[in-house]
């Protein structure tokens, strides 16, 4: 018997070839539905924004993002990520980490790395010891595009 996961993926793949934003937050796609939702993801070329829910074992969904433009990742967000999506990500100009306090301020450094259309970085929640004032002034250095950026230091 099919899942609901499988059922989604499946008419994602097969109905969704135009969408441009997509939210999945809290959808676990494992094992079938995995697969069919990245070949899904492969017939979106529309796809600009997507809202996802990370585990570990979703770090492999960020190789298909070198065309995106968006990605949010609140709470969520972690070294591992942040690392791939600094150096997949070649086209992002908004991203945000809002509330992702298991990032540390070299990992939030890295987000130089897309300094050529970086624009706007969300740091909402994102605590002190997390990022120094410091770390903030050399993001905002690092980024010459940068129009906004949302932080909050406790």
């Amino acid at each position: 018997r099919e899942s609901h996961y499988d059922t989604l993926s499946m008419y994602l793949k097969s109905n969704c070839p135009t969408i441009d934003h997509l939210n999945i937050k809290g959808i676990w796609f494992q094992d079938k539905s995995k697969s069919t939702f990245i070949d899904a993801l492969r017939r979106m070329p529309r796809l600009e924004v997507i809202y996802l829910s990370f585990s570990s074992n979703y770090s492999f969904t960020i190789s298909l993002f070198d065309l995106f433009q968006h990605l949010s990742v609140p709470q969520i967000a972690n070294g591992a990520m942040l690392e791939t999506i600094s150096r997949k990500c070649a086209h992002l100009k908004t991203i945000d980490l809002s509330g992702s306090n298991e990032l540390c301020e070299t990992e939030i450094l890295l987000l130089a790395n897309l300094r050529a259309t970086l624009q706007l970085v969300n740091l909402h929640h994102i605590q002190e010891k997390n990022i120094s004032s410091m770390g903030v002034a050399k993001l905002i250095n690092a980024l010459p595009n940068l129009v906004s950026l949302g932080s909050y230091l406790k």
